[in-house]
């Protein structure tokens, strides 16, 4: 019998447009590994090993029963956050593992007896899509890309007064933080 299937899960389509690069990533990763993949978007694969990316988005832990997966938890985590519902945290209980980006996740969710490894999106040569540039053509010093909490605008707000150039790609002025560049 060959290796079992590893199914990349969307639970709609929208997350696939935001993850393609980790999606792809993985699928890259788990190829160097001698594992084949597929994408499922919708549904978990019932043939498969799931790696669920977007669990949260399930209104109840039924679209899960009866499959084998892990959830890689890829949101930033707070106590009674919108990620973190009582079906969700089911999902999570009831899964093969859970996977975070994060330790600091890692942590409050284990206040919520449910282990995560911490496992960080990483990087594959496969992945570079530019060439490499000369340092001396460098404008950004640090790129910030995401959306904004007051955590990360503390941390932006730090950087815009360091003499380095910083460019956001969300939300910046409506934070108040006005860059340095």
């Amino acid at each position: 019998r060959g290796k079992a299937m590893i199914a990349l899960c969307c639970l709609d389509a929208v997350s696939v447009r935001y993850l393609r690069e980790l999606i792809d990533l993985l699928a890259v990763c788990l190829a160097e590994l001698g594992q084949e993949t597929r994408l499922a978007v919708g549904a978990l694969d019932p043939d498969a090993t799931n790696i669920v990316l977007d669990f949260y988005k399930a209104a109840s832990p039924e679209p899960f029963a009866g499959h084998r997966y892990v959830v890689y938890q890829l949101e930033q985590l707070s106590p009674g956050c919108r990620f973190l519902t009582a079906a969700s945290v089911r999902v999570l209980r009831n899964a093969m593992a859970v996977w975070d980006f994060a330790a600091e996740n890692a942590a409050l969710l284990a206040g919520l007896r449910i282990r995560a490894e911490v496992l960080p999106v990483g990087w594959h040569p496969a992945m570079a899509t530019l060439p490499a540039l000369d340092p001396a053509d460098k404008d950004i010093d640090v790129l910030f890309y995401g959306s904004l909490n007051r955590r990360r605008e503390a941390v932006l707000s730090r950087l815009a007064r360091e003499p380095v150039r910083l460019k956001v790609l969300e939300g910046m002025q409506a934070a108040g933080i006005k860059p340095n560049s």
